[in-house]
């Protein structure tokens, strides 16, 4: 009976820490604000969490237009844009204003966040939704671009200021070996149940 107890409390002491490393690592990564770009080249789809705010700049000093830009990369042969404002959120804009706006350009060694905001807007506030977002649709080089960023990338802020650079989360297409390996796993437990249930 002593080895269930001990048993017991090495599980139960297991759990707490894991409980408290969960919880000091989401006080960890919510003290830090920053937009998260979520590349899931399986699916052939992008996303945003995470949140930030900052100063859009209005580059022509008109007041109709201002804006963030952030960049990874300089190669920009053959870029192609597509939308992704259904994956953000824009809020509380000062003083008053709109999107206009917000682009991922995608080229063959560039990759570039825009958001242009109607009027000249001194501040706003800004978070990913986790809605995904289609890049099918880009050119093979375009494509591969994209997909070869790495959490060690980020997205550095070239206009406006305030924003923490944009943080990759790269979820890679599963390799044949590790599609193998669970195969291979559950062929294993339906052994085993079988073997444990005849």
């Amino acid at each position: 009976m002593k080895n269930t107890r001990v048993h017991l409390s090495a599980k139960s002491l297991a759990l707490g820490l894991v409980a408290v490393l969960t919880l000091v690592f989401s006080f960890a990564s919510e003290s830090k604000a920053a937009l998260i770009l979520t590349i899931n080249s399986a699916a052939e789809t992008v996303s945003f969490s995470g949140s930030d705010s900052g100063d859009p700049f209005d580059e022509a000093g008109t007041g109709v237009f201002s804006r963030f830009r952030w960049v990874f990369g300089s190669d920009t042969t053959g870029v192609t844009s597509f939308s992704v404002a259904s994956g953000l959120d824009f809020s509380n804009f000062t003083p008053g204003g709109s999107l206009a706006l917000a682009n991922l350009s995608v080229a063959e060694g560039e990759v570039v966040l825009l958001a242009v905001f109607h009027t000249d807007v001194s501040s706003v506030d800004f978070a990913g939704n986790g809605a995904s977002v289609s890049y099918s649709s880009l050119p093979v080089a375009n494509k591969a671009f994209l997909e070869s960023l790495t959490s060690s990338n980020t997205l550095a802020l070239s206009i406006g200021t305030g924003p923490s650079p944009v943080q990759i989360n790269a979820i890679p297409e599963p390799t044949p070996a590790a599609l193998m390996g669970l195969a291979a796993l559950g062929y294993g437990l339906l052994r085993r149940w079988r073997a444990v249930n005849s």
